[in-house]
């Protein structure tokens, strides 16, 4: 994943067999999330994990088998929306950053079904953390985007 821009590539769970701790595993299973700002990236990092895994396998003398369960699209989000939340943070003070999501959230469902859609994320001020215990973001960061959002809906509404 760190060869590729933008990409991410996560190991949620890992499953080892039979489970003792004085014995050789005879099966190990992992499901790996792996995320990429667009289809190409995420297709080349789907072979690339594909080749590093069977590579890893054949030179430990076992086998490999990839069995993938789900794999959604890139969903691009609306232009409007995006320049409108961009211009609201900016008229705060804040210096406006694009982050590819490649998280199935709702507003790529939105998306799909031909709704203009865009989204804000609060930063965190634990260095960027998210999705861990260490998230966390205050009061002012969270009413900081409180007001983005209220100037880019009246932008919006105002077009």
């Amino acid at each position: 994943a760190r060869s590729l821009p933008g990409a991410v590539a996560t190991i949620g769970r890992l499953t080892v067999l039979p489970g003792a701790t004085n014995t050789i595993p005879e099966r190990c299973e992992l499901f790996a999330d792996l995320r990429a700002p667009d289809d190409a990236r995420v297709a080349a990092l789907v072979d690339g994990v594909a080749a590093a895994a069977r590579a890893a396998a054949e030179s430990s003398n076992c086998s490999v088998t990839i069995t993938p369960r789900w794999r959604y699209e890139a969903v691009a989000m609306s232009d409007g929306p995006k320049d409108a939340l961009r211009r609201a943070v900016a008229a705060l003070g804040v210096e406006p950053i694009e982050l590819p999501s490649g998280a199935g959230h709702d507003a790529a469902i939105l998306a799909l079904a031909g709704v203009p859609s865009a989204m804000l994320f609060v930063r965190s001020d634990a260095g960027g953390v998210s999705h861990a215990p260490e998230e966390l973001s205050s009061a002012d960061t969270v009413a900081l985007g409180a007001q983005a959002l209220e100037g880019a809906l009246r932008d919006l509404a105002a077009a």
